[in-house]
């Protein structure tokens, strides 16, 4: 406050001299002004003080985001805002959420099929800072076809999803910052086979490579072999992995990681199979893991991956394993059933999902590097249908948290975009 030129202390002169802590020029002991004798600051967020009629909601007196007060005085988990979109047919949810490296939020979900089942194609949505629309952009493989989304990625100045098409087919469509569809390709699985047949992740590195990754049935099989196909950022394929592992019977999740990719899945045993690869499609090493359900998967800035999966009785358990693919840490919570988790730029963990004494009523919490939560808070999309479908989350670089997913509004599904204080 102020400019130091000179070394007399003159109050009031709007230069901080002398003895001065601060001086504005006005001192009057306002709130983010200065005290009336230039030796202290007036009422300010950070000095421990919950200064009601500032706006502030609390002060705990120190600079750390995410820990119940965050550096502007806002509670951790208070809700900023909540957009919501329309669909053209009968309404739909936002399934997945992903932010490109400059900060810019893209959407993606599916336009709800006849009866509710699957979708007749899906969309993806390029949002303001404000969570306006800029551009929405949906892809068919042809028309009222069957479609389901399984993953989501942005950047490079890119925007890519996978899924399934015709229930049986596996698409990859990849679009540029501005909405216009770059390349797609669709794989036929095999014919009449069940919904396994599935794309389930897709990362795009800093080159504007396109990692692409699900599973489909062996012949004459009840488990599912695994794919993982890397494309140029033209779409021409640079290699195809598939994997047949002995039990795994489900795609889990995909993630980048220095020099490659982790790709994960559940074993027919009840377990969780882990795969790290180079960039050149070459196992680096695999490790399984006796973690019950469908494994998803997050790394955070030191490579760690964090891997979440649902036990068939319901609940959460975390594990994270280092680059090397040794466990780091494991919890467990049989009081919270998993949507969607993502990592915070500070590699804290927020997990989306449901809790036992609201089965249907979404909820949102951060938990710290080692997998202990440090709040959590009821998802509101909207105050008057309280349950909700959940889909993913993705978390900005200033730590602002987005949650996604769909409400009930009249027997139609609204999709939304909520975002919350760290």
């Amino acid at each position: 406050m102020g400019d130091s030129t000179g070394s007399v202390a003159v109050c009031g002169d709007g230069m901080v001299t002398g003895d001065e802590v601060c001086d504005d020029g006005v001192n009057d002991d306002s709130y983010g002004g200065c005290a009336s004798d230039c030796l202290g600051f007036g009422p300010y967020c950070g000095d421990g003080v919950v200064e009601e009629g500032a706006g502030e909601a609390c002060d705990d007196a120190n600079r750390t985001a995410g820990d119940g007060c965050n550096p502007d005085c806002v509670v951790s988990g208070t809700q900023l805002s909540c957009a919501t979109y329309d669909t053209p047919l009968d309404g739909g949810t936002v399934s997945h959420v992903a932010i490109d490296d400059d900060g810019t939020v893209y959407i993606a979900g599916g336009e709800q099929g006849p009866g509710g089942f699957l979708d007749t194609r899906v969309w993806v949505r390029r949002l303001a800072a404000d969570d306006t629309e800029q551009w929405v952009e949906s892809w068919d493989d042809a028309p009222n076809t069957l479609t389901a989304i399984g993953g989501l990625a942005a950047g490079a100045g890119l925007v890519s999803i996978v899924g399934t098409s015709d229930i049986r087919d596996i698409f990859v469509a990849t679009f540029d910052e501005n909405g216009t569809l770059q390349w797609d390709d669709v794989e036929f699985a095999l014919s009449g086979l069940s919904y396994i047949t599935a794309g389930r992740g897709v990362a795009i590195d800093s080159d504007g490579n396109v990692y692409a990754a699900g599973g489909w049935p062996q012949a004459q099989s009840t488990f599912a072999s695994l794919w993982l196909r890397r494309y140029s950022s033209s779409g021409s394929i640079a290699w195809t992995d598939v994997v047949v592992p002995s039990g795994v019977d489900r795609p889990g999740g995909l993630a980048l990681v220095t020099g490659g990719l982790i790709f994960s899945g559940r074993m027919a045993d009840g377990g969780v199979w882990v795969r790290r690869y180079g960039t050149d499609g070459n196992p680096i090493w695999t490790e399984t893991a006796d973690i019950p359900g469908v494994p998803a998967v997050a790394t955070d800035s030191m490579d760690n991956s964090i891997l979440a999966a649902i036990p068939q009785g319901g609940g959460t358990r975390l594990r994270s394993l280092d680059l090397n693919g040794n466990e780091q840490w494991t919890t467990i919570d049989a009081g919270f059933e998993l949507a969607g988790h993502c990592i915070s730029p500070d590699d804290t963990i927020v997990e989306v999902g449901y809790v036992d004494l609201m089965p249907d009523v979404p909820h949102l919490r951060k938990l710290d590097t080692a997998g202990n939560e440090v709040w959590a808070v009821q998802i509101s999309p909207n105050p008057n249908a309280p349950e909700a479908g959940m889909g993913g989350c993705a978390v900005a670089p200033d730590g602002t948290i987005l949650a996604v997913g769909g409400y009930a509004d009249a027997d139609v599904a609204v999709p939304f975009v909520c975002r919350y204080a760290p």
